[in-house]
């Protein structure tokens, strides 16, 4: 049976992830951005916009919501949708815990780290491809 909340805590208390590797860029409405209610804990260092989206770049390559302190996301309860999903679905798979909960062993980690950067990679690509075409 599908879950509906990702066991992170799992991963983090086994020493295999420190919190917040995940969270990369996301797309955020521009509306939300706009708002006071936009908590960015870090200054994009560049803002690629497309349709009724922004996505904020930052140095770090990391979510504009992550504390880098606390590794704490500073919108969770109104996190996106595809950080609702992150690790519950083969798509946006967890390099530590697979979709059903399970610590991944050792040969595991590593090839799922290896399909996760290859495909964040040619994502990151495909928006800067994108960027200067408009």
């Amino acid at each position: 049976m599908p879950q509906s909340e990702f066991p992170c805590k799992i991963a983090i208390q086994k020493g295999l992830c420190k919190g917040g590797e995940c969270c990369g860029i996301i797309p955020v409405p521009k509306e939300l951005a706009k708002s006071e209610e936009y908590l960015a804990q870090v200054k994009p260092t560049e803002v690629f916009e497309k349709n009724d989206q922004i996505y904020p770049i930052t140095e770090d390559g990391l979510c504009v919501f992550l504390d880098r302190k606390t590794r704490l996301c500073a919108i969770y309860s109104d996190r996106p949708e595809l950080c609702r999903r992150y690790g519950l679905i083969e798509e946006l798979p967890c390099p530590y815990i697979d979709t059903r909960g399970r610590i991944r062993t050792p040969a595991k980690i590593r090839r799922t780290q290896r399909q996760i950067n290859h495909s964040v990679d040619s994502r990151v690509k495909n928006i800067l491809e994108r960027k200067h075409k408009c």
